[in-house]
């Protein structure tokens, strides 16, 4: 959260977790288009990396929420045919027409008619038909009031195991569910024993369902207090400064090895907010 404007940043500097997914790629090899946010004029993606942005994340994410879909309509109808045309092309290049199609299609469905470039494939190519079943059992679920942390964990990893075939891909996904921030919130081991955690994230999955929410104080006799637990989310990194130390307060060795390669003046934030809590 930026001070004195109450605008939320949520810091990429990647498109998405998995590097050996097809459509990722480093925050400064996909351009930027400037946007007016109130006073300041900031850069984002262009409109064609965006909407391609938006579709591989709703299927991540198994479209849980409506407003993604509704990001979706509203750029559809910012762009010309062409534009729509070579999106889907580059779609089709980076291995994601399968998001792609399922995204308008969801956009039909869900908002009403949308247009949608000749390339698309249909909802009876099977790679479309999953996004399409998984992202509606999601979308109707707790009477159309998705709870992503209801979700069991496994239908999560299976859903993003499906969306692309290397073994590389999978491979890093399988070690990012092994090896989280949320398993060494929970269990503390010396860092001679790090390796131990991949045993102990099968413990896990079972116990985050039944965790306090991350959004909501316990209270007790003396008042409000905040649980040891309620400081994760489901996300697998860090989104800002602050994050990266709720996530590990104790591992600040974990915090440089994680950002310093990407952002070193983010490494040395979050470091700084570390000592601080510690003294």
């Amino acid at each position: 959260m930026t001070p004195g404007c109450g605008i939320g940043i949520d810091l990429h500097w990647r498109l998405f977790r998995n590097r050996w997914l097809p459509a990722n790629a480093r925050i400064e090899e996909v351009g930027e288009a400037w946007v007016d946010v109130g006073s300041e004029r900031i850069p984002g993606l262009p409109a064609s990396r965006l909407l391609l942005y938006l579709c591989m994340h709703g299927a991540l994410d198994g479209w849980l929420r409506l407003k993604w879909l509704a990001d979706i309509g509203a750029l559809l109808h910012t762009m010309t045919p062409e534009q729509l045309r070579l999106t889907a092309a580059a779609a089709a290049e980076q291995q994601a027409l399968p998001q792609f199609s399922a995204a308008l299609i969801l956009c039909q469905d869900m908002l009403g008619p949308h247009p949608a470039p000749a390339e698309c494939l249909d909802r009876n190519d099977e790679r479309v038909a999953h996004i399409l079943r998984f992202s509606k059992r999601l979308m109707t679920s707790n009477h159309y009031c998705p709870v992503r942390e209801k979700i069991p964990a496994t239908q999560w990893f299976l859903n993003e195991f499906s969306l692309h075939t290397s073994l590389r891909y999978r491979l890093d996904l399988v070690l990012r569910s092994l090896f989280r921030p949320r398993v060494w919130h929970t269990f503390h081991l010396p860092d001679a024993l790090f390796p131990l955690y991949a045993l102990l994230s099968p413990l896990e999955w079972f116990d985050f369902p039944y965790a306090p929410s991350p959004c909501a104080p316990e209270t007790n006799a003396a008042g409000p207090r905040t649980s040891p637990r309620a400081v994760h989310t489901s996300a697998c990194a860090p989104h800002h400064a602050n994050d990266a130390c709720r996530y590990c307060p104790d591992r600040g060795s974990w915090v440089h090895a994680y950002l310093l390669p990407h952002c070193p003046q983010l490494s040395a934030r979050a470091a700084a907010h570390c000592m601080d809590g510690q003294s």
